[in-house]
């Protein structure tokens, strides 16, 4: 074999192999693994989403018709009309509060044929505004507690009224829409029972209705179901991995260096603490929007729950246990979910991590008998050192505890409770 034709063999071998790698460079396709992007923040949905319109409900309904009073707790009464007032075509919002100037406003709407809705504390105009379905702007400033819809044939407005503030809204409504709604709730059924107001609060100027007569109330056991405190970890640090146990403070305490977690297993309950970065003061309704926000956002509610007001003192809000309409209470904590906003962040998060399960038949239980709501007031006034005007608000409610014998159930014991000088107070005999 001549020397040229050695060459063209080597140079067709060349461009075949050339050929092949181009074609395997051309055709190749890596197998690329999924990335997976790591959130900052944790997304762990321990419990439910709530909407503001669930969470910021009444408390009960009354009606005022023919010299006579009832009430009733009724949680499926209270969604529907709340729902319908909510959807209601309001129109031409205005103070009309310098009418009312020199009125006692309580006596007045007493006196009047109505349906009187009752909130549990004062709610921002600003924050009902985003449930309205016509919402008004010009009185995102103001608050209220109650509404009121006058039970007359020619009637066309509905109340907004602040008894602390001492502040009266009206708002039209077509009239034939309010005739409608006017007809049916203007009537009653088996939940309404028979009350009288009482008059507290500095010149007695807080009217709260009663049971006349004396109330028989179940004690009531659930099972309770505990969640998991790790993931209420996992959803509150910013970098779980990163947390550990502070022993220089106690076993119960995690830290991350800016954050801390303390958890009290005793009373199943935890609080969360993460510093702000200023002090500047936050709009109330801002605040509580935010607040609903950040639960929602971390672990989420117990759909038993409903806002019950802000504690002045420590300036966070508190979200209330409740039970077939009775608020409940207990003193460790164990029945609040308690948010405090700051400027940045949140910076105070207290709970519970259990909750009520499957409720256990109680019925060979010897129930609770309560006396009527004017002899508590009767009664407590006889306490010494005892301030009358100091008295803010009084009802039934129900008392949380662990069961003393199974540790696995909740008992719920009903009882008066007194809220005085803005902290509720079991009434004992």
């Amino acid at each position: 074999m001549n020397v040229e034709k050695l060459k063209s063999i080597v140079l067709i071998i060349f461009v075949v192999t050339s050929g092949a790698l181009s074609w395997q460079l051309l055709s190749y396709q890596p197998e690329y693994k999924k990335v997976v992007e790591k959130n900052t923040l944790p997304s762990v949905q321990i419990q439910t989403k709530m909407e503001t319109v669930d969470l910021i409900r009444p408390e009960s309904i009354l009606l005022h018709q023919g010299g006579t009073d009832l009430q009733t707790l009724d949680e499926q009464a209270i969604s529907e009309i709340f729902y319908d007032i909510v959807e209601l075509p309001f129109k031409n919002f205005k103070d009309v509060s310098l009418k009312y100037e020199n009125v006692n406003l309580p006596e007045l709407f007493h006196g009047t044929d109505s349906v009187e809705v009752v909130f549990p504390t004062q709610i921002p105009f600003s924050l009902y505004n985003t449930l309205l379905k016509n919402p008004n702007e010009n009185l995102a400033e103001y608050r209220f507690d109650r509404v009121y819809i006058p039970l007359t044939d020619k009637s066309s407005e509905i109340y907004f009224v602040s008894l602390i503030d001492h502040k009266v809204f009206e708002a039209s409504v077509d009239a034939n829409t309010l005739a409608g709604f006017t007809q049916k709730y203007g009537t009653t059924n088996e939940t309404y029972y028979s009350v009288s107001p009482v008059m507290l609060g500095p010149n007695q100027s807080q009217w709260v209705y009663v049971p006349n007569q004396e109330t028989t109330l179940p004690i009531k056991s659930y099972f309770k179901q505990v969640l998991d405190i790790q993931s209420f970890e996992t959803v509150l640090f910013n970098s779980p991995e990163n947390s550990q146990k502070d022993y220089q403070l106690q076993d119960d305490t995690i830290t991350d260096g800016t954050s801390m977690l303390t958890v009290f297993e005793e009373t199943m309950t935890f609080s969360y603490v993460k510093p702000t970065l200023g002090d500047e003061e936050v709009e109330q309704s801002s605040k509580l929007q935010s607040d609903i926000d950040f639960v929602n956002g971390h672990a989420g509610w117990d759909p038993r729950f409903r806002y019950s007001g802000i504690d002045q003192q420590n300036a966070f809000a508190i979200f209330r246990l409740y039970d077939e309409g009775r608020a409940v209470f207990n003193q460790e904590g164990m029945s609040e979910i308690n948010v405090g906003s700051g400027v940045d962040n949140i910076n105070y998060y207290k709970r519970p991590y259990f909750y009520l399960d499957i409720p256990i038949d109680n019925s060979n239980t010897i129930p609770i008998t309560l006396p009527s709501g004017n002899e508590v007031l009767d009664t407590i006034q006889l306490l010494p050192n005892f301030q009358i005007e100091k008295v803010e608000d009084m009802q039934i409610g129900y008392n949380l505890s662990i069961d003393p014998v199974q540790s696995n159930l909740i008992t719920l014991r009903p009882a008066w409770y007194v809220r005085y000088d803005g902290y509720w107070r079991e009434y004992k005999e």
